[in-house]
């Protein structure tokens, strides 16, 4: 395999930003692939080269535009279009014959940072036969929408403007130009155009750092010491640091006399004299090793105003168990709903998380290991490794064949993920079932509904991190029901628990959904819409496992955490394959239901739904759940004696969700009010089409038989 990095820096031996720490890092765990970085000859990338360096090709080039512009036009220009390379890299790159040579070797060509975007159509005719891998380590389009919040001056307005129409553009540009995207965070792939086709790599954070107690003294032994960390030739680091002397340190002060502030970070000569002085302020300049400075310090303190991206240095922190104060910038992206740091913008708030944590060092280490704990499992080097692989690792993989012959011990349970193209999402799913308890022992079938991405590949990534991993080709039918019911044929436990390849459960779905089986033939697991964080409070009180059907007769249990006795699904014949569009699991519910069976819901196996991400995805889906909800009351309108179904109550309700679209657009946004219209225009449509009673549905086996409560 061979990858070739093109990149605007070299991995950095001793890296003096998260970016350049992040590369160092990839590179080493690509360790066994042929790799080579192609960068701009540049001060800072000559640096890096050191003992011990990656393979490496420096490009001379000459930025021609100095010679025609003015030196402040040509500044305005560079900054207003940042997601661009180095003036004149792509013509040196073009002429370079070692370059040309390499990247038409090349299987991977891996295009880091998004300042680099402008390059993927040249590499695209310089490596024809490459996959392209495009890796954002921030999405310019917040960045540029937050500097035109903040723009003062009509010039700045017009210059942020400027860069986020560009930044915009980019993105939606980057879907068509690179065969696959990589984010650093879930936080920046919600922020893409198209979310579903950007894989999060989670930085190895963790990796490498034992949380301790932090002494909170500083060098001197007695005074509680805050610590910040950023290079200073970065303004967004500047700024902070400026709010942070200037609005926050003197309550901090007030409430603390001796405490003490300690800057540590890259400070060229050229800005020092641009950083505020106060008392207890202490400028410590680049600092090698962080290890003593986090261990003498009481709390880590990032007051950033401006920037996007997740903020590598704060999650360094929290994974050592140091307490931080954050604002909300700082901590975006960072947390889930598992765990969530707190934030405050304001200065009264910032210095009541500093005064909190230099008074109460006790209770402030306590708070800060539950996240400690939280980042050794989403920033370890073993899931970095795994998500690395399925990005990197061979374009293809084989099927394994659909049978239970196996001489090992049974599985207590096996997992069954259904996917069609769900490379990008697949692994947090695989990632939340590898931090199971259990998973050792589980068995886990991705059932691949004839993919034409790398589903396959990315499940053969993580075959090491369970008991039992295998992929089984669903691709004879298209739809989830057949990929379930083969799924199902391949498992060898008997409990099977059906979940989605682009939700991920949360810790304890499996043991609970389990632990519900030994009682009843199926379980219902909890679905909520928080993947970002906590659950909507008023959302969360409301949910339950079970929900009430459509025509608001029987309970099901949603498909995606649907768990049932592998005798009993199979013995009923699986799940419907005519519904294609949705309330499969619905229909089979109440077969099973119908037949006896017994249906529990389990609160305690809660899974993060992932809703679907634009209006005009939404509108698609509620129009296929729709007619779906049509073809469900023609199947049962007879023997439930549900209400017939009605042309013109359908015709009604989709001129209503028309007529009030305008109004419910300013009230509940795009993609509710495209929800709305795609529900009503597919229930005309299924009501035509389903208009008449269907029979009811035979059981696909013929060794069908009626289920009952399990011992």
């Amino acid at each position: 395999m061979r990858i070739v990095f093109v990149s605007p820096m070299l991995p950095n031996p001793k890296p003096d930003n998260a970016g350049e720490r992040y590369l160092l890092q990839l590179y080493s765990a690509l360790d066994t692939a042929e790799t080579l970085v192609i960068a701009p000859e540049t001060p800072r990338s000559v640096a890096a080269v050191q003992p011990g360096a990656a393979a490496h090709l420096l490009i001379p080039f000459d930025d021609r535009s100095r010679r025609f512009m003015p030196r402040r036009l040509h500044n305005a220009w560079r900054h207003a279009f940042s997601v661009s390379p180095h003036a004149g890299f792509a013509r040196a790159l073009r002429q370079h014959p070692a370059a040309r040579r390499a990247l038409a070797r090349a299987d991977i060509v891996d295009v880091q940072w998004e300042s680099s975007q402008l390059l993927l159509p040249l590499l695209r005719r310089l490596a024809p036969k490459a996959r392209i891998v495009l890796t954002f380590h921030d999405v310019a389009s917040q960045q540029k929408t937050r500097e035109l919040a903040a723009a003062r001056s009509l010039g700045a307005r017009i210059k942020a403007a400027v860069g986020l129409a560009q930044a915009r553009w980019l993105e939606r540009r980057a879907h068509e130009w690179a065969d696959e995207l990589v984010v650093l965070s879930e936080k920046d792939r919600s922020i893409l155009p198209r979310p579903d086709r950007a894989t999060v790599v989670y930085p190895p954070i963790a990796a490498d750092v034992v949380a301790h107690e932090p002494s909170g003294a500083g060098a001197n032994g007695g005074d509680p010491r805050v610590l910040f960390i950023g290079p200073l030739w970065r303004e967004p680091n500047r700024e902070a640091v400026q709010w942070l002397v200037d609005a926050v340190w003197p309550i901090v002060r007030r409430a603390v006399p001796n405490a003490q502030l300690h800057v540590a970070g890259s400070l060229p000569e050229s800005i020092a004299p641009l950083v505020p002085r106060a008392p207890g302020v202490t400028y410590a300049g680049f600092v090698d090793d962080l290890d003593g400075l986090y261990a003498s310090s009481a709390v880590l303190a990032a007051p950033l105003q401006q920037g996007a991206g997740v903020k590598f240095k704060v999650l360094e922190a929290i994974a050592r168990g140091v307490p931080t104060a954050l604002t909300s910038i700082a901590a975006e992206g960072i947390g889930d709903a598992v765990f969530t740091p707190h934030s405050d913008d304001s200065a009264e708030g910032f210095a009541a998380q500093l005064i909190d944590a230099l008074r109460n060092p006790d209770t402030a280490r306590i708070r800060a290991m539950r996240g400690s704990e939280w980042a050794s499992r989403r920033y370890g080097w073993a899931q970095f490794v795994r998500r690395v692989e399925a990005v990197y690792g061979p374009a293809a993989g084989n099927h394994d064949p659909v049978s239970t012959d196996d001489r090992r011990p049974a599985p207590a349970i096996t997992v069954v993920i259904p996917s069609r193209n769900g490379a990008a999402t697949l692994p947090d799913q695989l990632d939340a079932a590898a931090a199971e308890p259990e998973a050792g022992d589980l068995e886990i079938v991705v059932s691949d509904n004839g993919s034409q991405d790398r589903t396959v590949a990315v499940a053969r990534a993580y075959a090491g991190a369970f008991g039992s991993l295998r992929v089984v080709d669903s691709s004879a039918a298209q739809g989830v029901s057949h990929a379930r019911n083969v799924g199902a044929r391949a498992a060898r436990a008997d409990r099977v628990v059906f979940i989605d390849a682009d939700d991920e459960i949360r810790p304890g779905f499996v043991a609970a959904i389990r632990q519900a089986l030994d009682d009843a033939d199926a379980a219902g697991g909890l679905p909520v819409t928080g993947r970002l964080g906590p659950p909507d409070p008023a959302g969360a009180e409301a949910a339950t496992a079970l929900r009430r059907a459509p025509f608001g007769t029987m309970d099901y249990g949603v498909g995606c955490a649907l768990g049932v006795r592998t005798d009993v699904l199979l013995g009923l014949g699986g799940f419907d394959e005519s519904f294609r569009e949705g309330h499969e699991e619905v229909e089979f519910c109440w077969r099973l239901q119908l037949a006896g069976g017994t249906l529990v819901g389990v609160p305690g196996a809660v899974v993060d739904y992932r809703q679907r991400p634009t209006p005009r995805s939404s509108f698609r889906q509620l129009r296929r759940y729709s007619r779906s909800a049509e073809q469900l009351r023609s199947r049962y309108v007879l023997s439930l004696g549900l209400p017939p179904a009605s042309v013109e109550r359908a015709a009604k309700a989709l001129t209503r969700a028309v007529l009030f679209a305008a109004r419910d657009l300013r009230r509940q946004g795009a993609i509710e009010v495209a929800r709305r219209l795609g529900w009503t225009l597919g229930g005309l449509e299924g009501t035509i089409k389903y208009r008449r009673p269907a029979r009811p549905a035979q059981e696909h086996s013929t060794d069908a038989a009626k289920p009952s409560p399990a011992p």
